[in-house]
């Protein structure tokens, strides 16, 4: 039986260890000639969520550790540097343990470390494919650095034999990023789970409320100076902003000014600073009217979209990314345009010209269509694709 291993550095509470552990339980349930193992980090090893994977489970990955534990800022530096070699180091050694796995799945790049490791991998015959869940990484460093962080990017994603993304979208914006020399791209959806909402208020009820929620850190791609500006012509409305930390500079010169000033022209404005357990997210999206994810630049899909539609949340949503595939295809939420407050307050009154009925039934859709278990058919798919090419691609390596 074909084996391959998934790779994810993220610890099991985090949002992308979250996304592997369902993922691997349903393609438990669905898939039955392929096995596929986890390599992830050691805090797997006494992770609850270990016991629901039912797979090999490799917990062999140094995990991360807080600035604030090491010694000095110069031995924190120094980690930083060689983390991405000792992490491409374990999945080589992963490899060499263990003849019998075919391919490599990558949840997440080492920058340089993974596209030299290519040349390993072809010597031991075995293919590497990885999930791209951003194009390019989001943060605030200079923009010399963002221009040398593209072509080291791009030459990283080249590397691999074989890509994932979770839209029609993102597979062409991908292609287009890579040119003549991408991969195959191939097409999963992400995965969206059906939480038991049972005596909670009806949808029509919640929008009776009009609260709204934003939910995560504070990036300025994030949008959250967009939405702060909008509350201003929504007199009515509530705001809530939910795991509100992060990007120092941009919350005290940005964000909290225009926070200020949205409070003092009468909007209802909550913070809930710092980590949410899962409960807590629950408990918001269950309470809340719409979410808002009024994003200024993305290059990628949304967790938070796939949350609102587990749970049945409207969204208003800008143009960028894979924000308005799912949003248009189902008819769950409104689309805005990018950057302009007055837009997307636009938005969030368009949303209550819409049907709750209507709402409902395209979140019913959206959840048979993008379950945990068609993605696991359909990474399934691709796992075949790959594999079934293995022969011919490493003939042309030679």
């Amino acid at each position: 039986m074909p084996q391959i291993t998934m790779y994810d550095p993220h610890a099991p509470e985090h949002a992308h260890g979250i996304y592997v552990s369902e993922l691997l339980s349903a393609f438990r349930e669905v898939e039955h000639e392929i096995t596929v193992n986890l390599l992830g980090t050691r805090e797997w090893g006494t992770a609850e969520a270990a016991n629901t994977l039912r797979c090999t489970l490799y917990p062999a990955i140094p995990v991360a550790r807080a600035r604030a534990e090491y010694a000095n800022v110069i031995v924190w530096v120094f980690a930083r540097l060689v983390r991405p070699a000792a992490l491409e180091w374990q999945i080589i050694r992963h490899a060499l343990k263990h003849p019998e796995i075919a391919a490599i799945h990558y949840q997440l790049p080492q920058g340089l470390c993974t596209a030299l490791s290519r040349y390993v991998f072809q010597r031991l015959r075995k293919q590497r494919l990885l999930t791209v869940h951003n194009i390019e990484p989001h943060d605030l460093r200079p923009r010399w650095f963002r221009a040398a962080r593209t072509i080291v990017n791009r030459a990283v994603l080249r590397s691999f034999d074989a890509l994932i993304v979770h839209s029609e979208k993102l597979g062409a914006d991908l292609a287009a990023y890579l040119g003549r020399h991408s991969p195959p791209v191939f097409i999963a959806c992400h995965g969206t789970g059906s939480p038991d909402v049972d005596g909670s208020p009806s949808l029509e009820t919640r929008l009776r409320e009009r609260s709204i929620l934003f939910l995560g850190a504070a990036r300025p791609n994030k949008g959250l100076h967009v939405l702060l500006k909008a509350m201003t012509e929504l007199p009515g409305f509530t705001l809530t902003l939910a795991g509100y930390r992060g990007y120092d500079r941009y919350r005290e010169r940005v964000v909290q000014p225009l926070l200020e000033t949205a409070r003092k022209n009468g909007s209802h404005i909550s913070v809930l600073s710092g980590f949410l357990d899962k409960d807590r997210v629950r408990q918001l999206l269950l309470s809340h009217s719409l979410v808002a994810l009024p994003y200024t630049q993305f290059s990628s899909d949304s967790g938070i979209l796939h949350l609102a539609i587990a749970y049945g949340i409207p969204v208003v949503v800008t143009d960028v990314g894979a924000l308005p595939e799912a949003v248009t295809t189902f008819g769950i939420g409104v689309v805005v345009p990018p950057g302009e407050p007055s837009a997307f307050a636009a938005g969030i009154r368009r949303l209550y010209t819409l049907e709750a009925a209507d709402i409902e039934e395209g979140f019913s859709k959206a959840k048979r269509t993008l379950s945990w278990t068609q993605a696991a058919l359909q990474t399934a798919s691709i796992y075949k694709a790959i594999l079934s090419n293995t022969d011919s691609i490493h003939a042309d390596d030679d």
